[in-house]
């Protein structure tokens, strides 16, 4: 049953990034990834044994410990890249409200100066 319901998410996700893609949200690099991350996703659904002789390449006891160990990597490394880009969004909107708010100043005493003239 879990082999049917993972297809049908795929494939959902898979239009909804192609759309995305389509409308130029989501970039050649991205949609990429999340294609092969889904495909690999509903293979393995079908066929878990493959994650088994994975492991024993890796040297991991299961495939299903290999596959917790890349999840808990796979999330760090999204919190990591949303931190950064949080970051710089936030470094992004402090200087424009700086720039904005010295734009303002120096509009008000334009405007103070050129009453008192």
């Amino acid at each position: 049953m879990l082999p049917y319901i993972l297809s049908l998410v795929a494939v959902v996700v898979i239009v909804k990034t192609w759309r995305q893609y389509h409308d130029g949200l989501v970039s050649t690099r991205r949609f990429v990834f999340w294609l092969l991350f889904w495909l690999a996703l509903v293979g393995v659904s079908w066929a878990p044994q493959v994650t088994d002789r994975i492991s024993d390449l890796v040297g991991v006891g299961r495939g299903v410990d290999l596959f917790l160990f890349i999840a808990v990597v796979f999330l760090n490394w999204i919190c990591f890249s949303l931190y950064t880009r949080l970051e710089r969004t936030r470094q992004e909107v402090t200087e424009l409200v700086r720039t904005l708010a010295i734009r303002d100043a120096e509009l008000a005493d334009g405007e103070r100066q050129h009453r008192g003239a």
